[in-house]
């Protein structure tokens, strides 16, 4: 394991970007100083990472924007960052993160000591679990590690999804926020399938297919505050963190939603 780890680090030391603003991790103030490690791109880290955990074991770092809100309770313990090309799932572990890491916040991430893997294509950013844990990262679940891996910035920016077309969605796109617009519910059409939601409330899953048949499916936890409200009919666009996996027993690709606004009826 220590070799795959070597090879994986000599790897990305490779594909390092350029510095662009990295910065220091020495002080717990907003106006940092230049760091001496340069940042890695989220793309190039997520490009490297399989469906087996590693845990980084150099002074590797990334920066991106907080994209994702608890608020609603469709995230729990976990928020999402962007850069322009990439996303990762940091599973921080603690409540209320939008006081905390709030939407459009800049964030550097220093990654040794993390484990990272895949979960429903996206890479979650963590600590190592246990030997017996059925998950293969675990939550940092404290102030005190989230403050050694998580450095703020004074920087904000309004996030903005990526818009595709489901056609185009990809798995390299997992874990970015992204828009799929002219879609409509057809969840009524897997009455066989014990996972979705047949009953137009957004609990579960939910299938939904645009004008040439093809299918995305968007996920709402048991706990988000609008998960027993009806889904609006129809035509609708919608928003949030792009995912892959199994729905209605096919291969497809997901959004998770943010909050209920991130459905919207399309004019």
């Amino acid at each position: 394991m220590a070799r795959k780890v070597y090879h994986l680090v000599i790897l990305l030391t490779l594909l390092l970007s350029s510095a662009g603003g990295c910065k220091s991790f020495d002080t717990p103030e907003l106006n940092f100083g230049e760091y001496d490690a340069e940042c890695i791109s989220i793309a190039t880290l997520c490009s490297q990472i399989d469906d087996k955990p590693i845990t980084i074991t150099e002074d590797l770092v990334i920066e991106g924007y907080v994209v994702s809100d608890d608020k609603e309770s469709n995230f729990h313990k976990t928020f999402v960052i962007n850069d322009k090309f990439g996303g990762v799932e940091i599973m921080a572990g603690i409540y209320d993160l939008h006081d905390i890491y709030p939407e459009g916040e800049k964030l550097y991430i220093a990654l040794k000591d993390c484990t990272l893997a895949r979960h429903y294509g996206v890479v979650q950013v963590g600590m190592k679990s246990e030997s017996y844990s059925g998950f293969q990262t675990d939550y940092f679940a404290s102030r005190v590690l989230l403050d050694k891996h998580i450095i703020r910035s004074s920087e904000m920016t309004t996030t903005s999804p990526k818009e595709l077309k489901i056609e185009e969605l990809r798995a390299e796109d997992c874990g970015l926020l992204v828009k799929v617009s002219n879609v409509k519910l057809i969840s009524e059409e897997f009455t066989e399938q014990w996972e979705i939601n047949t009953e137009g409330k957004w609990q579960g899953y939910n299938i939904f297919s645009d004008e040439n048949g093809n299918k995305i499916a968007v996920y709402t936890s048991d706990y988000a505050s609008y998960a027993k409200e009806y889904i609006p009919s129809g035509t609708l666009s919608i928003t949030g963190i792009l995912q892959h996996g199994t729905a209605a027993g096919e291969d497809m690709f997901m959004i998770k939603m943010r909050r209920k606004d991130d459905c919207r009826g399309e004019l």
